[in-house]
């Protein structure tokens, strides 16, 4: 286990599959393709590895006396690009808990694996709390997808996604390096 600022990570244990299937199924994940998750459906993504594996850890996120608030996953560790992704219950967000959980995230992935050179984030483009942490955390604005996110079972229900990520060089040199977006105007011309 470590800790931010009062906020405690611990890793997931296999053991604690009906935990993690309960506490996953008792809140709604607005930003999520599955926004609601039965209890059978998150064991069934339990067993099939959906949180353990060589290329990926998972962490709760605990406030206070073992509270569970949240949970964050970091994944795609045999790249040289890490992903993650992170849940915070519905009563527990816009406190400052899932900006600590990406920095403390970020420090994690570039200190214990050398082999990560970028760390990234997808989300839907309204997801105006999330995209506001990975700026404060650090993070660029890299892509930009239109209608990149399913948000149900019409053909229409989509929004754009974003795609955010820090690199190592940044992380480690506390700066940013922007994204050139107007490389077409050297080889386009009017």
């Amino acid at each position: 286990m470590s800790s931010i600022s009062g906020i405690q990570f611990t890793e997931v244990s296999l053991n604690e599959k009906e935990t993690l299937a309960q506490w996953l199924s008792s809140d709604e994940w607005d930003n999520f393709s599955n926004s609601s998750i039965s209890f059978e459906k998150a064991v069934g993504w339990i067993e099939r590895g959906g949180l353990h594996g060589d290329d990926k850890k998972t962490f709760w996120i605990e406030v206070g006396s073992q509270s569970k608030v949240g949970l964050i996953q970091l994944y795609d560790l045999l790249d040289s690009t890490a992903m993650f992704d992170i849940r915070i219950n519905t009563s527990h967000r816009g406190v400052g808990i899932g900006r600590k959980a990406v920095s403390w995230l970020t420090n994690f992935a570039f200190e214990n694996y050398t082999e990560i050179t970028r760390l990234e984030a997808n989300t839907r483009q309204d997801n105006v709390a999330m995209r506001k942490v990975l700026l404060s955390c650090g993070y660029v604005k890299e892509a930009h997808y239109r209608a990149g996110w399913k948000t149900g079972e019409s053909p229409l229900d989509w929004v754009d996604s974003v795609a955010y990520a820090i690199l190592r060089y940044d992380w480690a040199n506390c700066t940013t390096t922007s994204v050139f977006w107007d490389d077409e105007k050297s080889f386009t011309s009017s």
